[in-house]
């Protein structure tokens, strides 16, 4: 029997950068410096469900004040 689950939003960093419109390495150190795991990897590619892109924006968004 199929789930009828709805799959998660995943996002690679560059999208990260992308929707919060700042430069990739911004990114990069919020994850870092906050010790956030990738929710997942698709090759080399880490890629980040919706809970972990809210803590990166927070992290980004908590820099810049």
């Amino acid at each position: 029997r199929l789930s009828m689950r709805k799959q998660p939003n995943l996002w690679t960093v560059g999208e990260i950068a992308r929707h919060f419109d700042v430069a990739l390495h911004r990114v990069e150190y919020a994850i870092r410096s906050r010790n956030i795991e990738p929710t997942h990897r698709a090759g080399n590619a880490r890629v980040f469900d919706d809970a972990a892109v809210t803590l990166i924006g927070n992290a980004l968004h908590s820099r810049e004040q």
